[in-house]
């Protein structure tokens, strides 16, 4: 780099440095290939001065930080994670996990952006129709969990490559939900060892199945009292801890269970009593807070409900049967049957802003998934449409009907949608009827090289200029 008077290589290393610890991470990623001088000061940034860990907090959502990492200690946000960083040097999260832990988050988060711009590529799979259709989906660590129509729970892996699928256990009856029970509270239950790797079930034969992914064990827990629930309608997880909502609840109550760490049992922790009186439909959880949903349109919340006897309280009546609900921090999403996309505005608790998808998309709303920053609409005749929403203001400034991508499979119906990363790009499985699924990666779209691009430029000059001067171009296009 020149170091002419206007330059900012005229400026001592120093000041260079504290310039360029100001940059966002995607600059500072340019930034790095302009010279050698750059390129050892940001590395030193990078090594020494947490410089993917301050952009993780300062561009990152606590929501989205927090199912990247999966730590919860994360929740608080900016501040309170900074607050630990300048306690004690010693036991900073820099100090605990590598620095290019923190840069690989921040790659997938930003890998996101390939919906909007990337390459997209697509992959039909068919499985034998005796596991019938699929009803739900969860990734993790780059494998899909499965649940079917007939009870059963399978594995899939190399979706890309040879695909391999096992099952691993079966219930009754119809999987209702499945999700994963894999969060630690801190990076020191990291680095010791004291993580849950284990996938969360739940059926209408009112059983909930914790299923341990390193022993290839599982624990059932059957709920007795079939006077108080019908069936296991949803399973949400935090921490060690996972809850399991009842669709059916006469007596008001719904349980919470704590996974032993070192064991495949888990232990009921907690009842929480409610004033619900109709069936339960939706439930979520962030940070020991609970919001619950129900077929009038009721969100009911109930804060530290680690605590015993702690009552969920009515919050707001949004009209119709809720579908499903997603905690974005302090932002609730709804989605109702009604067609409605209800999400309420950046800290305004329970105000919402509601988006008629019926109306946005001229299509019926079959299913809604969020994971990280993309929101998956997944509708009748077999369309999902994909929105990027990296931050806060994207929420508030959502327009359904410019969505930044839209995949039409080949079935009518939308039964599931799950959203994962394979480190090189973020991917989307559809699950439809017919017992298929539909895979879509997307890649970064690679520019043209220098000298590609200016022989193309060359070639074209060339041929108008070939050409007589009373030639209309538009004839070549007859």
């Amino acid at each position: 780099m020149s170091r002419t008077n206007d330059s900012i290589g005229c400026l001592p290393e120093e000041m260079q440095a504290c310039i360029l610890s100001k940059l966002n991470g995607k600059t500072a990623a340019v930034a790095k290939k302009v010279c050698k001088l750059w390129n050892e000061i940001i590395k030193d940034l990078e090594t020494f001065k947490n410089f993917w860990l301050h952009r993780c907090l300062q561009e990152i959502p606590p929501y989205t930080l927090v199912e990247l990492t999966r730590l919860t200690q994360l929740s608080g946000g900016k501040e309170s994670t900074l607050v630990e960083l300048t306690k004690d040097w010693r036991t900073s999260l820099q100090i605990k996990l590598p620095w290019m832990f923190w840069r690989e988050i921040y790659a997938e988060y930003s890998r996101c952006g390939y919906i909007v711009h990337g390459k997209e590529e697509q992959k039909e799979i068919h499985y034998f129709p005796t596991h019938s259709d699929i009803t739900c989906l969860h990734i993790k660590d780059n494998v899909m969990y499965s649940g079917h129509a007939g009870g059963q729970v399978i594995s899939w892996e190399n979706l890309d490559e040879e695909l391999h699928y096992e099952l691993l256990y079966s219930h009754w009856k119809k999987v209702t939900d499945i999700t994963g029970l894999d969060m630690a509270k801190t990076t020191r239950h990291i680095l010791l060892g004291e993580l849950n790797n284990k996938i969360i079930s739940s059926a209408k034969d009112r059983t909930i199945v914790m299923y341990n992914i390193d022993t290839e064990s599982f624990f059932q827990l059957e709920i007795e009292d079939h006077n108080t629930y019908e069936y296991v309608g949803y399973v949400r997880s935090w921490g060690k801890h996972f809850f399991a909502s009842a669709n059916t609840c006469s007596r008001g109550r719904q349980s919470v269970w704590k996974s032993k760490t070192h064991s495949d049992e888990a232990d009921q922790q907690d009842i929480i009593s409610t004033d619900i009186s109709a069936k339960v439909t939706a439930f979520a959880v962030w940070d020991g807070n609970v919001v619950l949903g129900d077929e009038k349109g009721n969100l009911f919340t109930g804060l530290n409900i680690f605590n015993l006897g702690d009552a969920l309280r009515l919050e707001a009546n949004i009209g119709g049967y809720i579908n499903s609900i997603f905690l974005l921090g302090e932002r609730v999403v709804c989605f109702t049957g009604d067609g409605l996309l209800h999400v309420s505005r950046y800290k305004e608790h329970y105000v919402f802003n509601k988006h008629d998808i019926n109306k946005c998309l001229n299509k019926t709303p079959e299913c809604v998934v969020i994971h990280g920053s993309v929101l998956a609409i997944g509708c009748r005749t077999g369309a999902v449409y994909m929105y990027h929403l990296p931050s806060d203001r994207d929420w508030d400034n959502l327009n359904l009907a410019t969505p930044s991508r839209v995949i039409q499979t080949s079935h009518d119906h939308i039964n599931a949608v799950a959203i994962g990363d394979d480190g090189d790009g973020p991917y989307v499985v559809i699950a439809t009827e017919g017992c298929s699924f539909l895979l879509v990666k997307y890649r970064r779209q690679k520019a043209s090289s220098k000298k590609t691009v200016l022989k193309e430029k060359y070639l074209r000059k060339s041929f108008w200029y070939s050409l007589d001067k009373n030639t209309s171009p538009w004839q070549f296009l007859s």
